[in-house]
């Protein structure tokens, strides 16, 4: 089983595999060339692996390109 990471402008899920529950209620997210600021929403465990929701908070870094990923992927 595969999973993304999938992205949308406001959130991330993420597949981890070998997830420790206490790790993630903040995170930063590192795409190339943009950081973000998340907050783990929901985590469906299976076993030792995991699937994560986030909520971004912010732009860490690169507010700029996150902008034009927004522009060219979620706007058309």
């Amino acid at each position: 089983m595969t999973y993304g990471p999938y992205l949308s402008y406001y959130g991330a899920l993420i597949f981890f595999p070998n997830y420790a529950p206490d790790n993630l209620p903040e995170a930063q997210l590192r795409l190339k060339f943009v950081t973000l600021k998340t907050t783990a929403i929901d985590i469906a465990q299976q076993g030792r692996n995991a699937v994560v929701r986030f909520r971004i908070e912010s732009i860490h870094k690169g507010d700029r390109r996150w902008r034009n990923l927004h522009y060219s992927y979620w706007q058309h």
